[in-house]
């Protein structure tokens, strides 16, 4: 192995490496703490639902709606 290969080869991992601590620390910062709360009523009544009232409430302007 030559000795460019050898150094682009560290470069890459180099970068690898910095860009999974840039994405960790993205995760810990805003994601870490966020929980979404499933309530077992709506989702039966959210499964239960026919296509296109799921598909109505989308386009009604709820937020989160899906």
């Amino acid at each position: 192995m030559s000795q460019g290969n050898t150094r682009l080869r560290r470069e890459i991992y180099a970068i690898v490496i910095i860009k999974l601590l840039i994405i960790f620390g993205l995760w810990w910062a805003f994601i870490r703490d966020a929980r979404v709360e499933v309530d077992g009523q709506r989702l039966a009544e959210h499964l239960a639902q026919p296509a296109s009232a799921a598909t109505q409430r989308l386009h009604s302007g709820e937020p989160h709606a899906q």
